[in-house]
């Protein structure tokens, strides 16, 4: 099989399974930071420091 058939064949039954395995259901960013047990401001604070700090 060609490769690039074989890629494609692998990515349909990527989609093909989410589709399936999909509920639907979406969260808000901000619900699964706080799910995750972080703080969104916390987490923009740390950002603008390493931005700062020239790290990113």
């Amino acid at each position: 099989m060609h490769a690039q058939t074989s890629e494609d064949l692998l990515d349909a039954t990527l989609v093909a399974a989410r589709f399936a395995t999909d509920s639907g259901a979406r969260i808000e960013l901000v619900d699964a930071i706080e799910m995750l047990g972080f703080d969104r401001a916390e987490l923009e604070a740390e950002l603008a420091e390493e931005i700062a700090d020239g790290l990113i």
